[in-house]
């Protein structure tokens, strides 16, 4: 999957960053739903950026490779212990991950994004300065879309139907 990374980061192209998506989500012990930076903000708050570093980097591996957050979050503690040539290259990547999702559509329901975590829908929320107020769960013709609905009405597609897939697999549901 490593290699998948640095091809899109030399090439960046829609091709190159579905390559990569691909190989996360069919990596095994991928996980799209799990919890392991669910205490990343309390560790940001207290300072503790060695322990930020650690954690996000022990995860990264598979599930948070595609993370624009993740990576967001590491170049900041990496910045704050003045470690600058490591902070900028997640902002490289987090900058790289952030277009790879826009490559892939529109945000509309005829063209909407292809996402890996559920999170990934926030950051681009965050970059784009939308502020979500509502977000369903939409299937549609064999698809599953997360729409998020925004301050000014907007409604932003995702497609979720393979981190569903994963979900379902995980949870023993059997496919409709």
């Amino acid at each position: 999957m490593r290699e998948h990374l640095f091809t899109y980061l030399e090439q960046p192209s829609l091709e190159t960053f579905m390559a990569l998506r691909q190989a996360a989500l069919s990596s095994e012990g991928f996980d799209p739903y799990s919890s392991e930076l669910d205490g990343i903000s309390a560790l940001m708050e207290a300072g503790s950026w060695e322990q930020v570093i650690e954690t996000i980097s022990k995860s990264l591996f598979p599930n948070h490779l595609l993370s624009p957050g993740a990576h967001m979050s590491l170049g900041f503690a990496y910045h704050k212990l003045g470690r600058e040539k490591e902070s900028r290259f997640e902002q490289v990547v987090y900058t790289a991950l952030l277009d790879g999702i826009k490559s892939t559509g529109a945000g509309t329901e005829e063209q909407p994004y292809h996402v890996t975590r559920t999170s990934d829908e926030y950051d681009l929320l965050m970059v784009e300065e939308l502020r979500p107020t509502q977000q369903a769960l939409i299937k549609k013709d064999g698809r599953a879309y997360d729409v998020m609905t925004t301050e000014s009405g907007q409604k932003v597609w995702f497609d979720i139907t393979e981190i569903m897939t994963l979900l379902d697999r995980r949870l023993g549901i059997q496919p409709e």
